[in-house]
C-alpha cells in the first residue's frame, strides 16, 4: 500500500502507529469486545477517553483549571448559533465586530436569536484591516471577535477591553499558542505562515520546534497568499500556492530548520 503526503487545508497526515492502534480497536476497543463509536458515551469504558483527552488538551495549551474544556458536537459553524443561544440570556444583546466572512457568518446566525449590535466593521474596504476598538462597553451579554479571519488574512494585534463583559474569540490560529502547545510537549504542529501575520513570528514558532525537534506540516490556502503571488498568479492558483509553499520552506531553512 502506498501513502501520500496530506496537504489539504483541514486534517493531516497521522502517524502509521496511530493508524493500526485504531484500526486495530474498530472491533475490540480496550477489551470491551466494541469499537469506541459504538459503546455509550456514559459508560464506564468511555470515561477514561474523555478525561485522558481533556488532561492532554489541557496540558498541551496550557489551560489553567478555572476555564473549562467542552467538548462540542460540530464545527465552528455550530457555534455561531450555540453562542447566543447559551450566552444571550440576560440582556438578549451582543456587540460583535465584523472583520471578514466569518465574523459576518456568526453575526447573521446571532441575529436569529439576539440583538446584534455591529459596533465595529471593516467591510468599507474588503475587510483588509482589523478596525480598532480599545473598549467596549454596554449592556451587552458578550462580545464576539474573529481573532484571526484565514481568508482575508488579517488578525488582531491587540484584545479589546471589555471590563465585565464576557469575550467570545473564534480563533482559528495563534502562534503564541502554538508555542505554548510545543512547550507542553506536542507532537507535531501544523503551520499556514500566511495566517500567522510575519515572518518573525514563522520564525519564532520554527525556532521552538527545531529545539524541541519536532516536525512541521506547511500548510497553504488560497486566503494567505501573499499579495505579490496572488497578483502574478491570480488567487485561486495552484502555481502561486506552490510558490507561497516553498518561499515559507525557505524560511523554515533559513531558520536551520531541517
Amino acid at each position: 500500500m502506498s501513502r501520500v503526503y496530506n496537504f489539504s487545508a483541514g486534517p493531516s497526515c497521522l502517524p502509521e502507529e496511530v493508524l493500526n492502534e485504531v484500526a486495530a480497536e474498530m472491533l475490540d476497543y480496550n477489551g470491551t469486545g466494541q469499537s469506541v463509536m459504538e459503546m455509550s458515551h456514559r459508560s464506564s469504558a468511555y470515561l477514561p477517553i474523555i478525561e485522558n483527552a481533556e488532561k492532554l488538551i489541557r496540558k498541551l495549551m496550557n489551560v489553567p483549571e478555572n476555564y473549562k474544556v467542552l467538548f462540542l458536537q460540530g464545527g465552528a459553524s455550530t457555534q455561531f448559533a450555540m453562542i447566543p443561544m447559551n450566552l444571550g440570556l440576560k440582556h438578549h444583546k451582543a456587540a460583535y465586530i465584523n472583520t471578514g466572512v466569518w465574523a459576518k457568518k456568526a453575526i447573521s446566525e446571532a441575529k436569529k436569536y439576539i440583538d446584534v449590535d455591529v459596533i465595529a466593521s471593516s467591510e468599507d474596504k474588503g475587510f483588509c484591516y482589523i478596525p480598532r476598538v480599545e473598549k467596549i462597553e454596554g449592556d451587552y451579554d458578550y462580545a464576539y471577535i474573529c481573532f484571526n479571519n484565514t481568508i482575508m488574512g488579517t488578525h488582531y494585534e491587540y484584545i479589546p477591553e471589555t471590563g465585565d463583559i464576557p469575550l467570545v474569540a473564534d480563533i482559528q490560529f495563534d502562534y503564541k499558542i502554538a508555542i505554548r502547545a510545543m512547550e507542553a510537549g506536542i507532537d507535531k504542529i501544523r503551520l499556514n505562515p500566511g495566517n500567522i501575520g510575519s515572518d518573525d513570528k514563522v520564525k519564532s514558532v520554527v525556532s521552538v520546534a527545531a529545539e524541541r525537534n519536532i516536525p512541521i506540516r506547511v500548510g497553504v490556502n488560497s486566503g494567505s497568499v501573499s499579495f505579490d503571488i496572488a497578483e502574478k498568479y491570480g488567487r485561486y492558483s495552484a502555481e502561486g500556492l506552490v510558490e507561497e509553499a516553498m518561499r515559507h520552506i525557505r524560511i523554515l531553512e533559513d531558520c536551520h530548520y531541517d
